[in-house]
């Protein structure tokens, strides 16, 4: 049997790190509730309309929204 060098063990242990936190990732996202994933939505919907809502009209202009637009998304429901 041949003895790892520091190098390879070093390759091996951060091999299984990534294995381990990627591994880690998808199991919080399969074990993520229904009504946490919808409270996710709200609070980015919250802040990306709160933030739409303060641009001005030239800044708007340069994303290709008017202000009806931004009229329009803001007035929607936070979960949608």
């Amino acid at each position: 049997m041949k003895a790892c060098t520091s190098d390879e063990m070093s390759i091996i242990k951060s091999s299984h790190l990534d294995t381990h936190n990627s591994c880690k990732s998808t199991l919080e996202n399969l074990n993520e509730k229904p009504w946490k994933a919808i409270f996710k939505k709200i609070i980015r919907n919250s802040r990306t309309r709160r933030k739409l809502r303060q641009l001005d009209k030239t800044q708007l202009e340069d994303i290709g929204l008017t202000a009806s637009d931004v009229e329009q998304e803001v007035n929607k429901p936070l979960w949608k």
